[in-house]
C-alpha cells in the first residue's frame, strides 16, 4: 500500500458532523496518525482564527489552510506564510452586482466577516461558521472606503438557497467567471475569488513547505471548493455526503461526515 505522509482535510461536512463538532471518532484517529509521524492540514474556507483554534483543539502543529486556501498559516502561533487579496476594483464591481442579487453578501477581511445586515437570517447562519461576531457595515460602499479595506479584500460570497445561487452564478456573475473563482463551499454559500487561488494551490504550497511530493497526500473534501484539492492529491477521498458535482473527481467514496468519515479512511489508508 502507497504510503502517504501528509493528510488534507477539509472541515464542514468533511470533518465536522452536522452540528459542527469532531466527533470521538475523528479525534482520536488524527491523533494516532500524527502520533505516527503523518503531517495533517486542515483546509477549509474558514477564516485562519477559527481554523487555528480547531488545530490546537487537535493538537496539530504545522501549515494550514484557510479562506479556501487564500491564506496559509503556521498553526499555534498563527503566522501568517502566505496571504492573498481580491483586486479592489473587482471587490467593487462584486458589490454593485449584488445590489440587483437576492440573498446576502458577505466580505471576508483578516480574520472577520462584514456584512451589510447582521439580521439577515443567513447572516444568522454565517455566525455559525466563525468564532469571531459578524461586523454589521450598514452602507457597504461607504464602510470599506470609509475604514481604508478594498485592498484588504480576501474573499467575498453570496449566500442564499442553492437553487437561487445557482441562478445568480448562471446569469449575474457570468460576466466575472473568467476571472474569479465561483465554487460552492456549502449549498447556501457561492464564494468568490481569485482565479489563480484555491485549496489546491494552497496544497500544492504546503506539499513543497514540507517537501512532500503530490503522490504522497491524501485529501478529503466534501464541497465544489475541495475538487482541486482531491484531483491534486495522490488520492482524494470525499464522504458519501459531499454536493453531486463532486463525485466524479474523488478517487474514492467513502462513509458520510456524520458517520465518522475521517477516522474510517485513516485507519484504512495511514494506521
Amino acid at each position: 500500500m502507497k504510503k502517504f505522509k501528509l493528510l488534507a482535510l477539509d472541515m464542514d461536512g468533511t470533518t465536522l458532523n452536522k452540528q459542527g463538532k469532531i466527533s470521538d471518532a475523528n479525534r482520536k484517529a488524527i491523533n494516532d496518525a500524527t502520533a505516527r509521524g503523518i503531517k495533517i492540514s486542515l483546509v477549509s474556507g474558514r477564516d485562519a482564527f477559527t481554523l487555528n483554534n480547531f488545530a490546537k483543539k487537535l493538537g496539530l502543529d504545522g501549515y494550514m489552510s484557510a479562506m479556501n486556501g487564500n491564506v496559509i498559516f503556521k498553526s499555534g502561533t498563527g503566522e501568517i506564510i502566505i496571504e492573498h487579496f481580491m483586486d479592489a476594483d473587482m471587490v467593487k464591481k462584486i458589490i454593485d452586482i449584488a445590489k440587483s442579487v437576492p440573498g446576502i453578501l458577505a466580505i471576508f477581511i483578516d480574520n472577520d466577516t462584514y456584512v451589510e445586515d447582521i439580521n439577515h437570517p443567513f447572516a444568522k447562519i454565517l455566525q455559525k461558521f466563525t468564532e469571531r461576531p459578524l461586523i454589521h457595515m450598514g452602507n457597504t460602499i461607504q464602510y470599506l472606503k470609509t475604514n481604508n479595506l478594498f485592498n484588504r479584500v480576501i474573499k467575498m460570497a453570496f449566500l442564499n438557497e442553492y437553487e437561487e445561487l445557482i441562478n445568480v452564478k448562471e446569469n449575474q456573475l457570468s460576466e466575472v467567471s473568467n476571472d474569479l473563482n465561483l465554487v460552492f463551499s456549502l449549498p447556501f454559500c457561492l464564494e468568490l475569488f481569485r482565479k489563480d487561488v484555491g485549496k489546491g494551490e494552497s496544497l500544492k504550497e504546503i506539499a513543497k513547505l514540507y517537501n512532500i511530493d503530490r503522490d504522497s497526500i491524501l485529501a478529503m473534501g466534501d464541497g465544489e471548493n475541495d475538487i482541486e484539492m482531491l484531483k491534486f492529491a495522490g488520492k482524494g477521498i470525499s464522504p458519501s455526503n459531499c454536493m453531486p458535482t463532486v463525485i466524479r473527481y474523488a478517487d474514492e467514496i467513502t462513509t458520510t461526515n456524520d458517520r465518522d468519515a475521517v477516522a474510517v479512511i485513516i485507519n484504512k489508508y495511514l494506521l
